[in-house]
C-alpha cells in the first residue's frame, strides 16, 4: 500500500486527496521517529504488524500488513479518513 506522509504536524490523521493516503505524523523526521509512529499508528488501526517496504528516507513510504490484504487494509483505513 502506497501513502504520502507528513512528519511534524500538531495532531495524527489520514485523510485521502487524489486516490491517496495522507498521514499527518506528530513526530519529527528524525531518527527514524516518523516512520516508527506511521508503523505503530497503522498497526492499530488495521490490528495487524505493518512492515515499511519503500522510503524509509522520503515522504513517499509503501507499506505492507502481517497477515492483511492491501484491500482489507485499505477499507479499515479508509473508513478513518471518512470519519474525520
Amino acid at each position: 500500500m502506497k501513502l504520502r506522509v507528513a512528519p511534524g504536524a500538531k495532531k495524527f490523521s489520514v485523510s485521502q486527496r487524489n486516490g491517496e493516503f495522507v498521514v499527518r505524523l506528530t513526530q519529527q523526521a528524525r531518527e527514524g521517529k516518523a516512520n516508527e509512529e506511521l508503523l505503530e499508528r497503522l498497526r492499530k488501526i488495521v490490528g495487524a504488524k505493518a512492515f515499511l517496504v519503500r522510503g524509509a528516507k522520503s515522504r513517499e513510504k509503501e507499506v505492507a500488513f502481517e497477515g492483511v490484504s492491501d484491500e482489507e487494509a485499505v477499507k479499515k483505513i479508509t473508513a478513518l479518513a471518512q470519519s474525520v
